[in-house]
């Protein structure tokens, strides 16, 4: 059985995608993420876990404390949308 990694667009194969950072250890998380996967039928998501070093090079501004709180969506201009307001972006 594939990792949910594996299964979901990454920000490196998609480089004009709306990049959703969420947290890869968290099971319920990683059910989320799948389901937009599944509806993002444009493919204009990628998705990148806050434990890949990825995050914290190309998003200093966005500390620990506050990627474990809530899901966050980087659009391609780099604006940032965290919890609600992400979901609203989508």
């Amino acid at each position: 059985m594939p990792a949910v990694n594996d299964l979901l667009a990454d920000p490196d194969d998609h480089p004009d995608a709306n990049i959703v950072i969420y947290d890869g250890h968290c099971r319920f998380c990683q059910q989320q993420v799948k389901r937009l996967a599944r509806w993002d039928r444009q493919h204009r998501l990628a998705f990148l876990s806050l434990h890949d070093s990825r995050v914290s090079a190309w998003y200093p501004d966005l500390d620990d404390d506050q990627l474990m709180e809530q899901m966050y969506l980087v659009t391609p201009d780099g604006k940032r949308f965290g919890g609600a307001a992400a979901l609203r972006y989508l």
